[in-house]
């Protein structure tokens, strides 16, 4: 029946490529590949500079499983349009359908370049990048495609989050932390900047660096409760226990969650034990929001200290 009305579109309006294509997939659908073959090759002769050609040609090895004829297809049309980005990605879901990773990664870099969609290029960074297996195995792969979303967008907060990202799985982490740094100097940083900043200095034990901005985060978020415990670490990591005890009942009031309060009373436990004070043991009450040690079983002279 769709054949027939095609005919008879062809006989009243005359041959049109548009009908030629429709024709093609009709027979596309009715299995017929030599028909939809010579359909498609027809459509190449006659127009063989337009790209969309190309492609209905490819599709049709696709759907015959010819696929290094596909292959031909598909780069001779973006070989005439490499600027289009449907051509692209046409070519893309062709290769994701085959598992060809390392040539769908090749052309995913070759799609960042062109011009569409900021989100669109934001959503193939995702798509490579969600799946942990698939990122590890392919993460030298996948390297040049989010470098050159940074290259393009280097102010763009959410590229940024992800290449300093790729770079500390890389265990690139010095790289990872001057990005940051360099986001935020010329304007206020957010919370999430410095707490991710402050979570890299610290591990990689930044003495000055972490207490600047350590410093700068309490001045700008004073009852965050994140930056107390990362002021809590950093003195106990200098060996003033009895101030990071301090600094963590302080952080005590601003914490959202009993799980934040239950990490609180469990770094307080900590300190105490580091400087020494062992035996510790907690009441809490009131969804952890109070405390109070109530036993310091051979503590000496613990009992000097502040009780939490």
């Amino acid at each position: 029946e769709a054949l027939s009305v095609l005919d008879s579109a062809e006989v009243r309006f005359g041959r049109d490529i548009v009908f030629r294509h429709l024709r093609q997939q009709v027979y596309l659908e009715n299995n017929e590949y030599e028909l939809a073959l010579k359909s498609a090759l027809e459509n190449v002769e006659e127009a063989p500079y337009d790209p969309a050609n190309h492609i209905s040609l490819a599709e049709v090895y696709v759907a015959a499983g010819v696929d290094s004829l596909a292959d031909v297809s598909f780069n001779q049309a973006i070989t005439l349009d490499g600027t289009n980005p449907g051509l692209w990605f046409e070519y893309a879901r062709f290769l994701d359908s085959k598992k060809r990773f390392p040539e769908l990664l090749f052309v995913y870099r070759k799609l960042v370049d062109l011009d569409f969609h900021f989100e669109t290029k934001l959503s193939l960074v995702e798509s490579v990048t969600s799946k942990r297996d698939f990122y590890r195995k392919y993460f030298l792969l996948i390297e040049p495609i989010i470098q050159r979303m940074y290259e393009l967008y280097p102010d763009n907060n959410t590229v940024i989050d992800y290449y300093t990202t790729h770079l500390l799985a890389g265990n690139r982490v010095d790289e990872a932390l001057v990005m940051l740094k360099r986001q935020i100097v010329d304007n206020t940083p957010t919370l999430e900047q410095l707490n991710r900043i402050l979570e890299i200095e610290s591990f990689t034990q930044h003495t000055l660096s972490v207490e600047y901005d350590l410093n700068r985060g309490l001045e700008l978020y004073p009852t965050h409760e994140r930056f107390w415990s990362y002021k809590s670490w950093s003195q106990a990591s200098n060996g003033d226990y009895l101030g990071a005890i301090k600094t963590s009942k302080a952080a005590l009031k601003y914490a959202e969650s009993s799980v934040a309060r239950s990490t609180l009373w469990g770094n307080i436990g900590d300190y105490y034990y580091c400087g020494d004070k062992e035996g510790i043991v907690f009441e809490v009450w009131d969804d952890g929001r109070h405390g109070k040690i109530v036993a310091l079983h051979d503590a000496g002279e613990a009992m000097t200290w502040e009780e939490a």
